[in-house]
């Protein structure tokens, strides 16, 4: 299963790296730390996604 840092989330969902870890702060987007490091499945930025655009 391939992983995704912050930075690669942020592209993808086209927001600032900031953005990104306050939406994992805020519960909003799931990831695992290793480390000091965040990462993200493919399944995570999916589900989170599809919450924000079933609401729009």
């Amino acid at each position: 299963m391939e992983h995704y840092t912050v930075d690669n989330v942020a592209k993808m969902l086209s927001l600032h790296p900031a953005s990104v870890r306050r939406l994992v702060r805020q519960g909003k987007l799931n990831s695992v730390r290793i480390g000091n490091k965040m990462y993200f499945t493919i399944d995570d930025i999916l589900e989170y996604v599809r919450r924000n655009t079933e609401n729009k």
